[in-house]
């Protein structure tokens, strides 16, 4: 279903609710919590899931990430902005089964911020086709598809993420940022495996970043990075990847030496959250990481982030609908994996 026919949709569901409420509002003074509950409920649901992919051909793990995210994310509207090249062949059968909108590129409109981009990037277009470039300039394509849509609660997910929650469930905590929530695996790289962006306005003003700085060459972890070091937390803010009691008995500092002057934004809104997102440090522990960038095993540091997580226990439990769900522990606390980042590729090992 498109974005405008399920906002109209909600639009008759909430109006229907709240003349419900005034009628009962004749005989008694408020209604019940589970009429609250009932349009909070409805309010919330209106959010968007967007993947991208710029190449010739559609990885075959793209599909694990989108059933992924549609199993616990069931009203969700999911995009996937791809190269036209991709989809010359069929793609698999369970993209339409999980009702995977594909937009191709080349109907989306290209603003002037991203022609400068194009003009003024110096970013190695050697190594594998482009893929430092195109981790940058897809941004400039969830951009355009935001504001032709006009969607608002975007999550951005990269294809080699799996997703473990319902994110309307979440969206009181999300609506807490102001612009953009982002993963960071320290304070100079964010990794935008999952970014929420609250509306095109925050997107755009870091499109803009983007473009005005593309003759930096920087890659898109340290450009977001760079973006939030200049224009703060009402910009782009963290998303907690730890859980309080884990900085009562340990330092956050990376194998590089990395450290930061506040550890608190590492558990940023657990307390509204309840859970926790990965960057990279827990799939890659859990899984290796890319075998392209070297020999690939479980039990992999990342040296650039500030946790071990050699020092958190996994477990996977069983949810009410019968789907496998990670959970962290520190030996304190125990809490929800929202996302997993499996850098190695081997998305099918961690299916729920």
């Amino acid at each position: 279903m498109c974005a405008v026919a399920k906002k109209l949709i909600y639009s008759l569901a909430w109006l229907v609710l709240v003349l419900f409420q005034q009628g009962c509002n004749a005989g008694q003074s408020s209604f019940s919590i589970h009429e609250s509950q009932a349009l909070t409920s409805l309010s919330t649901l209106n959010y968007s899931i967007v993947f991208v992919h710029l190449g010739d051909e559609l990885p075959s793990y793209f599909v694990e990430a989108t059933s992924q995210a549609r199993l616990f994310n069931p009203e969700a509207d999911i995009y996937a902005i791809v190269d036209s090249a991709a989809l010359q062949n069929t793609p698999d059968p369970r993209f339409t089964l999980d009702n995977v909108s594909f937009v191709t590129t080349n109907t989306l409109p290209v603003t002037a911020q991203h022609e400068k981009f194009r003009k003024l990037s110096v970013h190695d277009v050697t190594f594998r086709k482009g893929y430092w470039r195109k981790a940058t300039e897809r941004f400039f394509y969830v951009d355009a598809l935001m504001q032709q849509y006009n969607l608002t609660d975007v999550f951005h997910m990269e294809y080699d993420t799996m997703l473990y929650a319902d994110l309307s469930t979440m969206m009181r905590a999300f609506h807490e940022y102001a612009e953009i929530g982002a993963v960071f695996n320290n304070d100079d790289h964010c990794i935008p495996c999952f970014l929420y962006f609250k509306s095109s306005s925050g997107l755009t003003k870091l499109t803009h970043f983007l473009s005005d700085n593309a003759s930096y060459g920087w890659n898109d972890m340290i450009a977001i990075a760079n973006y939030k070091k200049q224009y703060g937390a009402m910009a782009v803010d963290h998303l907690p990847l730890l859980m309080p009691s884990y900085l009562v008995d340990n330092a956050l500092v990376s194998i590089y030496r990395h450290t930061t002057p506040k550890p608190e934004n590492y558990i940023n809104r657990f307390n509204v959250f309840q859970s926790i997102f990965d960057a990279n440090a827990l799939g890659q522990y859990l899984g290796g990481i890319d075998p392209r960038d070297g020999h690939s095993q479980p039990g992999y540091i990342n040296e650039g982030n500030l946790f071990d997580p050699g020092k958190l226990s996994i477990s996977w439990e069983v949810d009410e609908h019968n789907r496998k769900v990670p959970y962290a522990s520190d030996g304190r606390t125990k809490c929800r994996v929202n996302n997993l980042h499996i850098h190695s590729k081997d998305l099918v090992k961690f299916r729920s």
